[in-house]
């Protein structure tokens, strides 16, 4: 037992690469009150098997399980090339819908490169030198030994993508997600990151001419996109729409332009002044928007994401 959990879990059940985090509030609270996390290793076992273990071990002591959900699940695939061989550390071929990319180095040689933050996020690194340079020698065995049958001297790179939060509720229509669930859906899942969400093409990408889509894929991405046993769709991430509330805005505006008048002087029966005032900076703000050249982009973006209520 230890006494330095994380946030919101402040004591922790360690055993190998298993955390049972536990919480001191009361069970009726939206944030859990037990967060376990299953580190590589064990997850080569059946995860979903060793979760119902945890579970009866916990219920020995009282706990009743009234809520499970997936909050993170990392998937990965490794392979038996040279990470400078994958294409992968040249920008200029990555089609992706993420915004951030970031190259990482060891001793000034690229050793990896992290794509993406937040609630989804990619690395493409050489796994074998991760775990040389943490000294994690239990791993290193492990892994070489009873996994890819190999000499640590020798390259495996490792392609992982982490869902968490908004994506994955997005990905299963807002619901909680079970162990379970979650594992049934690792062929859709890794579909829609290597298809939809990040791919590897065999030379630059012409994106001045947007061209992007139209790339061919990389001898290795490809293989990367079969590494599912199960060939299905890729899962479809279905955004939650934004709702505008039109009254709500207006009071919200009201309250602005009110400020504003007062601050510039006017008094209170000063009907006409005003409006004239509130007609001068509705002009001028949209002028502005109409010259930010993101303008079309955002413009779009909310008339596809909104519902408008009067």
């Amino acid at each position: 037992l230890q006494r330095t959990g994380v946030r919101f879990f402040p004591f922790c059940l360690a055993t190998g690469d298993i955390r049972v985090y536990l919480a001191n509030r009361n069970h009726d609270t939206s944030t859990p009150n037990v967060k376990i996390q299953i580190g590589s290793l064990s997850s080569n076992q059946d995860p979903v098997q060793l979760l119902n273990q945890l579970k009866n071990w916990l219920n020995h002591f009282g706990v009743v399980v009234k809520r499970e959900n997936v909050c993170r699940g990392d998937i990965c695939a490794d392979f038996k090339v040279p990470i400078e061989e994958t294409g992968a550390l040249n920008i200029d071929q990555l089609i992706t819908r993420a915004v951030n990319t970031s190259i990482h180095t060891t001793n000034r040689k690229t050793t990896g490169i992290f794509i993406g933050k937040g609630d989804i996020a990619a690395r493409i690194y050489n796994k074998q030198i991760e775990m040389i340079v943490k000294r994690d020698l239990e791993k290193l065995l492990f892994f070489n030994d009873q996994i890819w049958k190999t000499h640590p001297t020798e390259p495996v790179t490792r392609v992982e993508v982490q869902y968490r939060g908004q994506v994955l509720k997005q990905l299963f229509n807002g619901e909680d997600v079970s162990l379970e669930t979650f594992m049934k859906a690792l062929p859709g899942l890794w579909a829609n990151f290597t298809q939809c969400w990040l791919r590897v093409s065999d030379s630059p990408v012409d994106r001045k001419n947007n061209n992007q889509a139209h790339s061919k894929i990389s001898d290795f991405w490809q293989k990367v996109q079969k590494a599912s046993s199960v060939v299905v769709a890729p899962m479809e991430r279905i955004r939650k729409q934004l709702h505008i509330n039109i009254p709500d805005l207006k009071k919200q505006v009201a309250g602005c332009l009110l400020t504003i008048c007062a601050g510039l002087g006017h008094v209170h029966d000063d009907i006409q002044g005003m409006i004239e005032t509130g007609q001068d900076l509705v002009k001028n703000v949209v002028y502005d928007l109409v010259n930010d050249p993101r303008f079309k982009q955002r413009h779009l973006s909310k008339q596809l994401s909104a519902i408008v209520s009067f």
